[in-house]
């Protein structure tokens, strides 16, 4: 019973030793990964040192400013699977609004991470820093927000020379915005198309295909509402030029973006005179391959006697053929004025192909004007 009694107080006054039992506060991670880096036009990896991060953070700045650069964070897997866990940022960061800065974010546990980075010409330089935290929220506004919906497809790329952009979509929608310039010289004949895919399967009809004006103001095009989780932007040159940039800014969802209404796209909107003899159809808008004709608003009167008109759209000189009305017979009674329009939103449509004309009957002229946007 002593032995027993001995050894227990021996073993109560030895020392105890500590056991670790993991860390108990979040754990953060700070890496710089690239230092003015030149660009190679490949894909360029960069290692992370990851200690449980589950919140990854990607800063970019560019030295030397690239005409294309892509850049997504990915978990790695025990078995060595990659998977992209962002979106794609995608930028040319320009010094008007971006300043040579981006960022992304990426949210999940792997055992390992990695930046990727694409981008080109070989002049331009680059630079990444990583952070890395546990149990934060990230929050999709700023920088990330721009990293998510607006992708710079070639920003000052050589005119003459075919461009194409792929990345996915953030929605899985081809929804957006184009917003397309030339600077310094702008080729004719050059076309813009944007294409979907899914892993397996290329859509046939293209959500955009337009061939720009040959001048170097800003033109802006809508891009339909299509399946899209894969999309390509392909520039074709029509000749020599100058330079060319394209930056594609995608529709939210739940937001009523320039796809669903072109007529407040922010779109250029044109006019066209109304003047024309009473028992006439004339044609207002003239046809465009590929493009339709968005109404957005028109004022109408008739000076002496009464009459009607009604709008619609055909092939021809006088849309006749394939005719059908966008609108009913509407009563003009003479100086009393005729405005119709919707807050600026599309009234009416003719489909890509068509002319817009304008059918009118009594005796008095019909004077007025007509607003609209004419795209794809």
């Amino acid at each position: 019973m002593r032995k027993i009694l001995a050894a227990l107080v021996l073993a109560i006054s030895l020392p105890a030793s500590a056991q670790f039992i993991g860390y108990v506060a979040p754990q953060t991670e700070q890496q710089t990964l690239a230092t003015n880096t030149a660009c190679t036009g490949s894909a360029q990896t960069f290692p992370i040192q990851n200690l449980g991060q589950t919140q990854h953070y990607l800063s970019v700045t560019t030295g030397t400013q690239p005409q294309q650069f892509q850049a997504e964070l990915d978990g790695i897997d025990r078995a060595g699977n990659v998977y992209r866990i962002s979106d794609m940022l995608q930028d040319a960061f320009t010094p008007i609004i971006h300043q040579g800065q981006g960022s992304l974010f990426a949210s999940g546990y792997f055992p390992k991470i990695q930046v990727v980075v694409t981008c080109s010409p070989n002049t331009a330089t680059f630079t990444l820093a990583y952070s890395g935290a546990w149990a934060t929220f990230n929050q999709n506004a700023g920088s990330y927000l721009n990293a998510q919906i607006d992708k710079v497809d070639f920003s000052n790329a050589p005119a003459g020379v075919n461009v194409t952009d792929t990345f996915s979509t953030p929605f899985g929608s081809s929804s957006g915005t184009i917003f397309f310039t030339y600077s310094g010289g702008a080729p004719a004949g050059s076309t813009l198309k944007v294409s979907c895919t899914t892993n397996q399967f290329v859509n046939p009809t293209p959500a955009l295909n337009v061939t720009p004006a040959a001048n170097n103001t800003l033109q802006v095009f809508p891009v339909p509402a299509t399946a899209c989780p894969f999309v390509s932007v392909a520039y074709t040159s029509g000749g020599a030029g100058g330079t060319v940039t394209a930056e594609y800014v995608l529709d939210s969802p739940g937001l009523k973006g320039a796809a669903g209404d072109a007529c407040q796209s922010g779109a250029k909107k044109s006019s066209a005179p109304i003047a024309f003899p009473g028992g006439s159809t004339t044609q207002v808008v003239a046809a465009v391959a590929g493009q339709s004709v968005y109404v957005c608003g028109w004022h109408i009167s008739e000076a002496t006697g009464a009459g009607t008109y009604q709008w619609e759209y055909g092939t021809g000189v006088t849309c006749g053929t394939g005719t059908n009305g966008l609108t009913g017979l509407v009563n003009l009674t003479a100086n009393q004025p005729v405005s119709y329009g919707d807050g600026g939103a599309t009234v009416a449509t003719a489909p890509a192909g068509n002319a817009l004309c304008l059918v009118t009957t009594g005796t008095g002229n019909a004077n007025g004007i007509v607003t609209f946007v004419q795209s794809p």
